[in-house]
């Protein structure tokens, strides 16, 4: 079931975790702590001999607050911590923040902002959608693991569904949901990339942006008939190539199939036209591809 999707998934977060690791790579035999500070140090580009000064205790306490469960420390809460002598209170400040439970409400809040940006609640609610997040954060389930649980939710009745609220409040619009998995999957707003390749980064190119169109574009939203009401469902739809050609330069098509940004185009096998799926298309069913077995 959504198994193609689960497949771009898959490759989708292996490239973020890539990424991720190459940008550590230098540091990744260092202390945790340490390694943040080089990045910080290399971010900041700073002159050789040049030291950031630490924070005070009173300064710390409050960043780390605000950072870590979203609110400031009382006043009696900075008093004991003002007053302990323990040199090691920052780091026990930090594993005490991350263990309370409005640590785990706090992170749930802000996916949710970050994730779905406000958007009105309308296949389904916030206190189901809210409940799977906190239920996420609370199992320290991994970033990239909730990420493809988003992207390969189906939507139907049970524990997962509220998964499904990121493409459904979405529309499940393909160039929508391309530009937001090039925005929060990758951090990339691609948006120009849409229609021509970008003219400030080498980064931005017009394939990677339709690559994840291809992707994005293979989703299709099922309505059904669920207990007398109608509930949206997530499909698939077989065949993912576009066709496409830059606004600068008419005349000069170009294909491509699911593309990762900076990867090469996932090649699905080559469908006889009417034998794509084990469940055609058709109201109030879910299709299901050939390719998904």
């Amino acid at each position: 079931m959504n198994t193609s999707r689960r497949v771009y998934a898959y490759l989708l977060f292996s490239a973020a975790l890539l990424t991720c690791l190459s940008q550590v790579a230098n540091v990744a035999a260092q202390s945790p702590a340490s390694s943040i500070r080089e990045l910080v140090n290399q971010h900041l580009a700073l002159p050789t001999g040049v030291t950031i000064p630490a924070c005070t205790d009173a300064e710390f306490l409050r960043r780390v607050s605000l950072d870590l469960i979203g609110m400031p420390p009382t006043a009696d809460e900075a008093r004991v911590f003002l007053a302990d002598p323990d040199t090691g209170k920052r780091e026990k400040l930090v594993d005490r923040l991350l263990a309370s439970p409005q640590h785990s409400r706090h992170l749930a809040a802000t996916l949710d902002v970050m994730l779905m940006e406000r958007r009105p609640n309308t296949h389904v609610s916030q206190d189901e959608w809210m409940a799977w997040l906190l239920g996420s954060v609370r199992a320290n389930k991994p970033w990239n693991a909730l990420l493809k649980e988003l992207l390969a939710a189906d939507g139907e009745p049970g524990a997962a569904r509220p998964a499904a609220r990121f493409l459904l409040d979405r529309g499940a619009e393909p160039n929508v949901i391309a530009r937001d998995i090039g925005r929060l999957y990758f951090g990339r707003d691609m948006q120009c990339a849409q229609c021509h390749d970008s003219p400030l980064t080498t980064e931005f190119l017009q394939k990677d942006y339709q690559g994840l169109l291809a992707v994005s574009s293979s989703i299709a939203v099922v309505v059904r008939k669920i207990e007398g009401k109608d509930v949206s469902l997530l499909a698939d739809r077989a065949g993912s190539d576009l066709t496409f050609e830059s606004v600068f330069v008419k005349g000069t098509a170009h294909r491509t199939g699911a593309r990762l940004p900076g990867g090469t185009t996932l090649r699905e096998p080559f469908l006889i036209p009417g034998q794509e799926y084990t469940v055609a298309p058709a109201d109030a069913v879910r299709s299901v591809p050939i390719s998904n077995r």
